[in-house]
């Protein structure tokens, strides 16, 4: 399974732990410092781990300019920002969105799903008889 991690976070003790802790579970992970380039990097990651604080543009730009560039890349918002107007506003780009502080194994378990979800196939449709359509994933 593809598991590599594309990984934006300015603070450089969380990003090297969490790289360190990441890669220790067995995940390929790519931190950058910002999100300048991201865009170029994106579609070679299977999912992507973005802070909201950024220095330079803010991670909702960031994550809006992602999406835009590889919209099958799930994104996990992990910030510090709590407020339900920054998770909702994250949200709008990003499939999760996890805060600070947070345990290691929440962490891995939410990408493994986003991981695991977007190797589905959505809308497919398959009809059943005559009156019937249901969409599959």
């Amino acid at each position: 399974m593809n598991r590599n991690v594309l990984f934006i976070e300015d603070n450089e003790k969380i990003g090297s732990c969490l790289k360190e802790e990441l890669e220790q579970r067995g995940f390929s992970v790519q931190w950058l410092l910002s999100g300048e380039g991201a865009e170029k990097e994106v579609n070679q990651h299977k999912i992507v781990i973005l802070d909201i604080i950024l220095p330079g543009l803010d991670g909702f730009t960031v994550g809006k300019r992602l999406k835009k560039a590889a919209p099958a890349v799930p994104i996990l918002v992990l910030s510090a920002r709590t407020s339900i107007g920054d998770k909702v506003e994250g949200l709008q780009f990003a499939e999760d969105y996890l805060t600070k502080p947070f345990h290691t194994d929440e962490l891995v378990a939410r990408l493994e799903v986003l991981i695991r979800r977007s190797g589905v196939i959505h809308s497919e449709r398959i009809s059943l008889g005559n009156h019937i359509d249901r969409e599959t994933t």
